[in-house]
């Protein structure tokens, strides 16, 4: 068995983020590991939050001599002999502990919605999966006690609801391994280690804000549980608000498709709308706002036992027509699951844009629809790729857009970066109309199809319409996208109908703008962002949203919504160069931006402190190891504690802006002791007492890679390995 003993500076380090801020005193426990061969009792002390490292460095020592495991409860108590739930007054850190499964995977997905933990610990344990079992903390800014302690508790338990981790946190006095002592189980001797280390901290309303948009399991109960709801919203909230299963939000699914089924049979009774267009409007909603949606039956059973009460009320319906359709087919149970011929081939795969499918896509004004549009038809056209997306051969596009002008048109095309044989395999495929002022219209309608059929040889691929709101007609005088009626109307009597004179197996895409939405509520449902009527949403196969969060920053997120096909993943894409590209979305911050931002302003500065305070301190004879500069420069310009100046140095020195020099007597006569000798900057110069200067020149960097110490081949030669973020 390996000589490992507990780690002081890890156990020093982890107590302090844990209890640095904390009064009162610490409840520790040891007792025999499983499998440890050890029958020693468990043994419990309690000590002062202020002054518990040596102690504690006593009770780690002992307890790995007895193969015992070492915990402490991360909470203060008031008295020796504390240890429940009840007795627990002060806490400064959340946490997960995450024990099973893949613990990588399900650590990224916390960093993809919580800001960076403070802390992340391998606590020794390996899972079923092979990987290692993890503890992770963030530190709060000051301790949580009283109803914040209950809510710190709260939520730590929805954290692990959330992550799949160990949900016995729920409770105050739940003990947790100590970092930096030894782990026994089983006879597998090893460090509880520290994996990563940050001095960040952390408030806990903005975490408990942050984790809002965690995914959560079915069977968290009421996962919205930290916010109220009290107001019941009216029937045109209710048309257009998402509602989950299990009484997740302020309606559940019956009560919300009760509504809507009510809403529109009294519609139909009045004779707003004809049965076929009710009907219709209440699939659309259940399709669209209710996950996952009712099956059909049900819908119907629900609205015959509906439409029975209110005739029996109101009597018959007044003035309803019936709209009788012809030609309709129908499929045997046998022939559908018989039929096992190939699937048609995307238009663009996957299942972003199917045969006969409409693909809506939206954004707010000035986010860059158009020049977005504009690159991936080229590519489309040309048979190519674009961000992943791929047409299954060259296709031919039909691009009637009504908001550029001819000139301007082309001076966009010409700036933009387009590949040149992208260009050479989509000029002839691609049709694009200058600004038209056009409605789609019956007169539109034979208008745009008898152009179309004139300018293709072979009928077109891709129908696209920009914007919906330049070209909509909702068949009467007055009506707006914002009608629901006029919406099925203009997607009916228009747009299938201009598809079916061309090509009933073409593909439309309808660019559409959004409407102002809370942050909340796009995160939450970014679909709910489309303007106009809520009719369209139920309509289209596909929808495709381009959202630019920070107006300060290039990157916009690209969010989908398919009827036909599996889910796709959110994509973070930039214009680089001119061309579009897909970023990884790992990278981008969810929670916190803002706070985020001046976390990364606030380093930025402290990197040019220190090397501008290097840089003076050698023109004035004086030059520095990493922990002489750190502990002299303490506190001073805003730089924090030594440990905080050492993580810039640990930093700088990575990316190869501070290196070292070993040649000591150059520069100093005492005795340098550090393996790494004395850091110097770039273009460092060393003024000596009687005033000749000296170039600081390096001798040794720290690898980039593996941060190894190692010689430098040419000290003239200065490389610096800053990477792009993206």
């Amino acid at each position: 068995m390996p000589d490992i003993s507990p780690d002081r500076e890890d156990i020093a380090v982890y107590l302090d983020m844990i209890f640095g801020y904390c009064d009162g005193l610490i409840p520790f426990r040891s007792f025999a590991e499983k499998g440890a061969d050890s029958a020693k009792p468990p043994q419990n002390i309690w000590l002062p939050a202020d002054a518990a490292i040596d102690k504690m460095l006593d009770f780690a020592n002992n307890a790995s001599k007895q193969k015992s495991a070492c915990y402490v409860i991360p909470g203060t108590v008031e008295k020796n002999g504390q240890a429940k739930g009840t007795d627990i007054k002060q806490m400064q850190v959340v946490l997960v502990d995450i024990d099973t499964g893949n613990t990588d995977e399900k650590l990224a997905t916390l960093a993809s919605y919580l800001p960076e933990p403070t802390m992340i610990v391998e606590s020794g344990g390996i899972t079923d999966e092979g990987f290692a079992k993890l503890h992770i903390y963030w530190k709060l800014s000051e301790p949580a006690e009283g109803e914040e302690l209950q809510k710190l508790l709260k939520f730590r338990h929805h954290l692990a609801l959330c992550i799949g981790g160990d949900t016995h946190f729920k409770s105050a006095h739940q003990p947790i391994r100590v970092a930096g002592s030894i782990y026994y189980k089983y006879g597998n001797k090893k460090l509880a280690g520290i994996r990563k280390h940050n001095n960040q901290e952390y408030n806990l309303d903005d975490l408990i804000e942050a984790a809002e948009f965690l995914p959560k399991p079915n069977n968290t109960p009421n996962a919205n549980s930290f916010l109220d709801f009290n107001d019941k919203p009216s029937i045109e909230n209710i048309l257009t608000t998402k509602i989950r299963e299990g009484g997740k939000d302020e309606y559940t699914r019956f009560e919300s498709l009760s509504s809507v089924i009510g809403y529109w049979l009294r519609r139909y009774h009045d004779g707003v709308v004809i049965e076929e267009q009710a009907w219709e409007e209440i699939i659309s909603f259940n399709h669209a706002c209710v996950a996952p949606p009712w099956p059909e039956d049900r819908l119907k059973y629900e609205a015959k036992l509906l439409w029975k009460k209110h005739i029996e009320k109101y009597g018959e319906p007044k003035t309803a027509t019936q709209n009788h359709s012809q030609g309709i087919g129908s499929f045997s149970l046998g022939v559908l699951l018989g039929d096992e011929s190939p699937m048609p081939d995307d238009i663009i795969s996957p299942r972003l844009l199917t045969p006969g499918g409409i693909l809506v896509f939206g954004g707010a004004p000035k986010v860059g629809k158009s020049d977005f549009l504009l690159s991936m038809f080229v590519h489309l056209a040309a048979g190519l790729p674009f961000l992943n997306f791929t047409p299954p051969r060259p296709l031919r596009i039909f691009y009637l857009q009504a908001e550029i002008q001819y000139h301007y048109l082309r001076e966009r095309l010409q700036t933009m970066q387009l590949p040149d044989d992208a260009v050479k395999l989509a000029e002839n495929n691609l049709l694009i109309t200058p600004k038209t002022d056009i409605f789609l219209n019956e007169d539109g309608v034979n208008k745009t199809a008898k152009h179309i059929e004139a300018a293709f040889t072979e009928k077109p691929d891709i129908i696209a319409i920009d914007p919906l709101r330049n070209v909509f007609d909702g068949g009467g005088t007055g009506t707006t996208e914002n009608d629901n009626d006029a919406m099925i109307f203009f997607l009916q009597q228009r747009i299938e109908r201009l598809r079916n004179m061309i090509n009933p197996d073409a593909g439309v895409i309808i660019i559409h703008h959004t409407k102002k939405i809370s942050r909340n509520q796009f995160l939450e449902d970014p679909f709910q962002a489309f303007s106009g009527a809520s009719s369209l949403r139920g309509y289209y196969t596909s929808g495709m949203l381009l959202f630019k969060q920070d107006m300060e920053c290039s990157r916009r997120s690209l969010y989908f919504e398919l009827r036909n096909g599996k889910e796709i993943a959110p994509k973070l894409v930039n214009k680089e160069n001119g061309v579009w590209i897909e970023e990884n979305i790992i990278n981008e911050r969810i929670a916190n931006q803002k706070h985020g931002k001046k976390l990364d302003a606030e380093r930025n500065r402290k990197n040019d402190v220190i090397l501008s305070i290097l840089a003076k301190e050698a023109i004035e004879g004086k030059i520095y190891t990493k922990n002489s500069f750190c502990e002299l420069f303490e506190n001073k310009s805003g730089l924090g504690s030594k440990d905080s100046i050492l993580d810039r140095i640990e930093v700088l020195s990575t990316k190869g802006y501070i290196k070292f020099t070993k040649n000591i007597k150059e520069y100093i006569d005492e005795k340098c002791t550090s393996k790494f000798g004395l850091m110097c900057t770039q273009n460092m110069e060393f003024v000596t007492s009687d005033g000749e200067v000296k170039p600081v020149l390096p001798t040794h960097y720290k690898h980039h890679e593996i941060g190894t110490l190692l010689p430098v081949k040419d000290p003239n030669e200065w490389i610096i390995y800053e990477e792009d973020a993206a």
